[in-house]
């Protein structure tokens, strides 16, 4: 099989905010998209920021006056037209305000483009964006038509840039390879050896699946594609003296230390602050004060300390209070902590900051959280829902109007997905992956907060040390959860439709050759059945796709079907084929 490699390139943080910006003066949606033609947000997540350059790139490209850009366009194109254009104005907005750091993995150089394009959208002139987006996407519509023809397993990935290349775009160099593992290190050694002299930053390389086939028959987990990988180069590394610790500490309690060493020049920029990882791997590399030390900005963005070269007698110790509150600290396994945990400052404040991110509520910046806090007006993840602008005018530097404008941000949050809902409290391990399953396997909070640790833990994907800490942040919890209950309205899950599956759960597992697996995941659900998280003794249906099936490929789920069917379980293993039958 092919692969394709392509640089992996970065952007200044400056573009990311303007493009933020031209998004909003945007009003967040490309005109040729059908805001009533909507699912759930899927792989816009991470196009949209791509398909932004590309059509920032062909706006200027084709429009006279514009200055010309010669940069590189995500070949991925295709995926952001095909999901996007299934999106709400509001998803597409949330997906790109919150997924910077992809963002910064797709575009590069456009910062002085996106200025000018700010200006002019600013001035009205909305309706150029919208017009450039419009005839993208119609060419789109064309090569995206190959995967309703019935044609799109035949396609590969280097047809998208060459498509790209025939609109117009300077698409990104990239190379069709074998998949040996001599031609894997030799791309990577010349995109290394050019990296210099591109007028754009890399950090690494990306190999992808040449074949969309096998794209799909690889398919992704909820965090990333296993079709693709990226491979970081390693960023230039310096020595220096390493002068003070601070610590830092986080919404969870964690106290981080963090590395105050002489300035060194690394990958174009000034470093003088460094991660010392956590307090147990600082006590391993033995960092003492004045040591010489070999520092470093993995992938060209986030300086670490790599190695203490020359040690000192003044080894760094744990403070015994907690540089926030005063309390007493706590060593837990390689991590300190704050013993604190209702009445640390920097716990509370980081606890605030993190539950407006989640639920979006735009305009509280952390100066504005502080003096909420400071001030006795915001302590509790419900006061947010108490505030009045009469308190706001009363911070500094807050006018009428942006009062006003705060309280409306506030109460346009009140009705909230459970499973976003889940993640704004803030609860360790409770993240959009672990939410997400959650509320697919229980449909409601009432459900989720009577799980115990066996039933969590027994769902795929969760484990032991999800369950623990949601049934234990749950409890603690549960004074601020009735809080907020008292002013927010939850979306949670309906109930399963009645039919012939009602009463009857699934699982399916292995490739299916004749649907997609979401496929036939929704004509259960249309026919009132419904799909479980992962194998235990209550499952009905595990559905083998059907080449593993014939095959005798026994996977995990398989093999667990089958211990707990030894154990009495009433668990029937079918093939996609006893599926299809049953679908009749």
């Amino acid at each position: 099989a092919e692969c394709l490699v392509m640089p992996d390139p970065q952007c200044p943080s400056e573009a990311i905010r303007l493009a933020e910006d031209v998004i909003r003066l945007t009003g967040g949606v490309p005109r040729f998209m059908d805001p009533a033609e909507h699912d759930a947000l899927t792989a816009a997540t991470e196009q949209l920021p791509a398909l932004l350059g590309a059509a920032l790139f062909y706006a200027l490209q084709q429009s006279e006056g514009w200055p010309d850009l010669r940069r590189m366009v995500n070949p991925t194109l295709a995926l952001a037209f095909q999901s996007l254009r299934t999106q709400t104005p509001n998803d597409l907005h949330v997906a790109f305000t919150h997924n910077r750091t992809n963002l910064t993995r797709h575009l590069d150089g456009v910062i002085g483009v996106l200025t000018e394009l700010r200006a002019a959208l600013a001035a009205g002139d909305s309706d150029k964006l919208a017009a450039f987006l419009t005839l993208v996407g119609k060419e789109w519509e064309k090569w995206d038509g190959k995967r309703h023809s019935g044609k799109w397993e035949e396609a590969r990935e280097i047809e998208k840039l060459r498509h790209l290349k025939k609109l117009g775009f300077v698409a990104i160099d990239a190379q069709v390879i074998s998949k040996e593992p001599e031609a894997l290190q030799k791309a990577y050694d010349e995109y290394l050896a050019k990296r210099d002299s591109l007028d754009y930053e890399l950090d690494g390389v990306v190999y992808k699946a040449n074949e969309i086939a096998d794209q799909t028959r690889l398919g992704a987990s909820a965090h990333h594609p296993r079709w693709a990988i990226a491979y970081k180069f390693q960023g230039d590394s310096g020595t220096t003296v390493l002068r003070e610790v601070e610590w830092s500490v986080s919404r969870t309690g964690v106290i981080t230390p963090i590395g105050i060493i002489d300035p060194v020049r690394l990958s174009g920029a000034t470093v003088s602050r460094v991660s010392l990882h956590n307090y147990g791997l600082m006590k391993k590399m033995g960092v003492s004060l004045g040591a010489k030390v070999l520092v470093m900005r993995r992938g060209g963005v986030i300086p670490n300390l790599e190695e203490v070269l020359q040690k000192t007698k003044k080894l760094v110790e744990a403070p015994e209070r907690c540089p926030s509150c005063g309390s007493k600290t706590e060593i837990r396994d390689d991590f300190l902590y704050c013993t604190n945990e209702k009445g640390c400052r920097s716990t509370r404040l980081g606890e605030l900051r993190h539950f407006v991110d989640v639920l979006e509520i735009e305009g509280f910046g952390d100066k504005t959280i502080e003096q909420l806090y400071d001030n006795g007006y915001v302590e509790d993840l419900p006061d947010f829902f108490r505030l009045t602008k009469e308190d706001l005018l009363n911070l500094e530097r807050m006018g009428e109007i942006l009062a006003t404008k705060l309280i409306d941000n506030i109460q346009s949050r009140r009705r909230v997905p459970l499973a976003q809902f889940l993640r704004s409290l803030g609860i360790p391990e409770l993240a959009k992956h672990s939410s997400e399953v959650l509320v697919k396997q229980f449909r409601s909070l009432e459900r989720i907060r009577a799980a115990t640790e066996e039933e969590l833990s027994a769902i795929h994907t969760i484990g032991p040390v999800i369950a623990r800490e949601v049934v234990r942040g749950l409890k603690q919890k549960a004074k601020t959860l009735d809080k907020l209950l008292k002013y927010v309205t939850l979306e949670e899950r309906s109930a399963a439709k009645q039919g012939k599956f009602s009463g009857k759960s699934f699982l399916f597992t292995g490739k299916m050759a004749a649907m997609e697996r979401g496929e036939a995941e929704k004509k259960v659900e249309a026919l009132g059945g419904e799909i479980a998280a992962g194998v235990n003794k209550d499952l009905d249906y595990l559905v083998i796709g059907s080449e593993g099936y014939k095959n005798r490929e026994k996977g995990n789920k398989w093999i667990k079907a089958e211990a707990l069917k030894q154990k009495g379980a009433d668990i029937e293993i079918v093939s996609e084929e006893d599926f299809l039958k049953m679908l009749e």
